[in-house]
């Protein structure tokens, strides 16, 4: 039969554990967490009593509560006891495939206190932030990361022409790439540094978690959600993400390649499963531009689903097809 461990062999367990460093925030919640468990519970750890004894007892206590952290850590996500979680906002690192805990958005504000740009900036209030693209980024799409501010708080002396490195890692492949390189400038509006820059797109949709260096020492971490890209076929591309593809209208942009386009264009849809159920949308020139030193015309319209499932696309020919939601 097994033996039980003692102490030692939990110590000597615990150290065969694969390490998992907390931050500050992390370990200072996890502990207070731990003290009202166990006054909830009401039991206190104290290293206190009489003799050795005491002493050990409150060893293991401690060496087991350790190894719950390490465990849950190893799992990516701590049940709290409020009904939240402790995910990826609270260790520096985790597992592939688990649910991140977004940063939030907040309101960019000047000097004195007051709102210039509502609900735009996402990141760790206060310290680093960048604004985001409107509706979010999608996947393979250079729009959405084509010209993103970068806004700092801090000392100011540090941050004013410091060097910014930001490096992507999706929480879900574990694949990681290059995704900024500026150098900071000083005050704007209410913060105490900032940049104009271009982030390099996000190759895949899921969870991501940006990890910022200043002069390559680390300075935070943001976590965000990037979309599905854009419902697109060969030569075309709809400005909507196939995330939210829904039933309904959509009022959207259609991008084709090349100049000297017609005035209007026919967009076909149809149920992906059901023949002889198409449906004509007209979408009319907007525009023509250059994009990526490539001609584009920019058509505009609305998108239009009847029912949820998957539906295809027709465009000058090409045909895609995308998963419609409710």
């Amino acid at each position: 039969m097994r033996k039980q461990p003692n102490g030692d062999s939990w110590i000597e367990l615990l150290k065969e554990l694969p390490a998992k460093p907390l931050d500050p925030t992390a370990e200072q919640e996890i502990l207070r967490t731990l003290r009202q468990a166990g006054a909830s519970s009401g039991r206190e750890v104290r290293v206190r009593g009489r003799g050795r004894g005491a002493l050990r007892l409150s060893l293991l206590a401690i060496v087991a509560a350790a190894a719950l952290i390490v465990v849950a850590s190893l799992s990516g996500i701590i049940e709290r006891a409020d009904g939240g979680r402790w995910g990826a906002a609270l260790f520096g690192s985790r597992p592939a495939g688990h649910a991140a805990e977004i940063s939030p958005l907040f309101d960019l504000l000047d000097k004195d206190g007051k709102v210039v740009y509502p609900d735009r900036l996402r990141g760790i209030e206060g310290k680093i932030a960048f604004s985001e693209y409107p509706g979010g980024f999608v996947a393979n799409s250079g729009t959405t990361v084509s010209k993103v501010f970068w806004y700092l708080w801090g000392d100011r002396q540090r941050l004013n022409g410091a060097y910014l490195v930001a490096k992507a890692v999706s929480l879900d492949t574990g694949k990681k790439f290059a995704l900024n390189e500026t150098r900071l400038n000083g005050p704007i509006y209410g913060a105490d540094a900032n940049a104009v820059t271009r982030f390099n797109p996000f190759p895949s949709k899921g969870a991501w978690r940006i990890d910022v260096e200043l002069d390559g020492e680390p300075y935070g971490s943001i976590f965000i959600r990037v979309k599905d890209e854009y419902i697109h076929t060969e030569s075309s591309s709809f400005l909507v993400s196939k995330d939210d593809a829904e039933t309904g209208a959509t009022e959207t942009s259609l991008i084709v390649q090349g100049h000297d386009m017609p005035e209007t264009l026919d967009v076909i849809v149809q149920p992906a499963d059901v023949s002889g159920q198409a449906r004509k949308l007209t979408f009319l020139r907007a525009q023509e531009y250059i994009q990526g030193m490539e001609p584009v015309t920019h058509y505009s319209g609305s998108l239009e689903f009847d029912a949820p499932g998957k539906w295809r696309i027709e465009v000058l020919g090409e045909k895609t097809t995308v998963e419609v939601r409710p």
